[in-house]
């Protein structure tokens, strides 16, 4: 089985779409983008050994990789159109393979996107790489340099889930057979908010997913607005499973933390009604630097580390 084989076998899909002018089979792929509309792109890389280890299901790996780009742009409020993907493998394997492209391709069908192109290469550690490119009407994209003193923060979802699965598996020699079918949705098949994030358009002042985890992305949002914040836990939706402090400095949840004027409350609440997704008052931010966080009543110490981090 040569490259181009490997291509046409697993990722060469056709789509009945005008906004693809030339697909995958050129030397790149040529898009049309729509009026009055800007593109936003983003890339997200998982490393064998780094992101998951090698008895991790294909599927969830395909699947994966996905969503968590995906949710990249969910958070600037932006729809998902077309990806790219970047695949390095040790050698080929036609089952893992065929349950990669099948996962990766159930999650793009789910959003509604469109693989157009890649690289396919040899290498000693499997790597892959999606890069991602979706539409936002012009100047309607949310950004984390935005948030102003006096919004409330919010958060959507249940936060934790994910890292309580792999710690549990992690305890289990990474053995997938010992995680129920809640703790593998959890760690390896996130939804990407993006009826959330398209609605926050006009509405949401900052916006950021909380993929390092809830803690580490709200002081990304202060240090890039300048700004404060007052946290408060009691607040805040977290899996039973681990301590409230651990919840929030695990990260893989990829939910949306996000920042609006007070007044858009009752618009915030009657969202999550309508998208059946639970989203969470947590805070709110202020004029002082940091994160002031508390619980029960009683200010707590921040973290050392307060959340995922390649380098530390």
């Amino acid at each position: 089985m040569n490259e181009k084989h490997i291509i046409e076998k697993y990722f060469h899909k056709h789509f009945e779409d005008a906004s693809i002018v030339r697909g995958i089979g050129d030397d790149a792929a040529v898009l049309q983008s729509r009026p009055d509309h800007q593109f936003v792109v983003s890339t997200d890389t998982m490393v064998d050994g780094q992101h998951f280890v090698s008895q991790t299901p294909a599927h969830a790996i395909g699947y994966k990789l996905m969503a968590v780009n995906i949710s990249d742009l969910a958070a600037m409020g932006a729809e998902p159109r077309w990806a790219t993907l970047n695949l390095t493998l040790p050698n080929y394997d036609e089952g893992w393979c065929e349950a990669f492209s099948q996962g990766l391709f159930e999650c793009a069908q789910q959003y509604q996107t469109m693989l157009v192109g890649g690289d396919l290469t040899r290498g000693e550690c499997l790597t892959v790489s999606v890069q991602i490119i979706g539409e936002v009407p012009n100047n309607q994209a949310l950004c984390r340099n935005t948030a102003q003193v006096g919004d409330n923060l919010y958060v959507s979802g249940c936060i934790g889930a994910a890292g309580a699965a792999l710690t549990h598996l992690a305890a289990q020699g990474y053995d997938h057979s010992q995680l129920s079918e809640d703790e593998m949705q959890s760690l390896y098949y996130p939804q990407a908010r993006v009826s959330l994030g398209i609605a926050l358009r006009g509405v949401a002042h900052a916006c950021i997913d909380i993929s390092d985890g809830l803690l580490h992305e709200l002081e990304i949002i202060c240090d890039q607005s300048q700004v404060g914040a007052d946290l408060n836990l009691d607040n805040v939706v977290c899996t039973s499973q681990l301590p409230k402090i651990d919840a929030i400095t695990q990260g893989d949840d990829y939910e949306l933390l996000f920042s609006a004027p007070s007044e858009q409350h009752a618009t915030i609440m009657a969202m999550a009604e309508r998208l059946k997704c639970q989203i969470k008052h947590i805070g709110r931010v202020t004029e002082a630097t940091g994160v002031v966080m508390t619980h029960q009543g009683q200010v707590l110490p921040t973290p050392n580390q307060t959340g995922y981090d390649h380098f530390k």
